[in-house]
């Protein structure tokens, strides 16, 4: 069976008024949601937070201090070497596991700054690898050349 436009027009406008109390109906329905229910159960936020729970403090090995030094020279986060070195006493001539120290990924990373900052912590420049490469080998096997002016300096 076919609509007239005149039917349309009536059954479109009644699905528009339809839509619109179903938005008024949820629109009032959610205004209660916002309301207190008790007024005298009350949270003050100040309250809340000066009744929190003291996180546990996590403890990290020197191991773990030792990789985020390495991650960190490697990388150039320089306020992450400062306070590992400064707050956790990382020894900054430290090897890793295949012989790096911090000072050396620095310089194979290319990391300028961080060699600066390792070099002032007492980094040592002149600690080899087990073939004999130092930390300016390094820098002069990949043409680092602001690192090999830091390591000379």
């Amino acid at each position: 069976m076919e609509r007239t436009s005149e039917q349309a027009e009536t059954t479109d406008s009644s699905e528009v008024i339809e839509q619109k109390e179903t938005a008024e109906e949820v629109e009032r329905s959610t205004e209660d949601m916002t309301e207190v229910k008790d007024p005298e159960v009350s949270i003050d936020p100040w309250e809340a937070a000066t009744d929190a729970q003291p996180q546990p403090v996590i403890e990290h090995t020197q191991e773990e201090y030792l990789k985020a030094l390495m991650l960190s020279a490697k990388h150039g986060y320089l306020d992450k070497i400062e306070l590992l070195v400064k707050e956790h006493g990382v020894d900054v001539n430290v090897r890793n596991a295949h012989g790096y120290t911090a000072l050396m990924l620095a310089a194979a990373g290319r990391q300028s700054e961080s060699v600066r900052v390792l070099l002032e912590k007492g980094a040592d420049a002149a600690l080899t690898l087990p073939d004999g490469k130092t930390a300016l080998d390094l820098a002069r096997d990949i043409g680092a050349e602001e690192v090999i002016r830091a390591l000379e300096s």
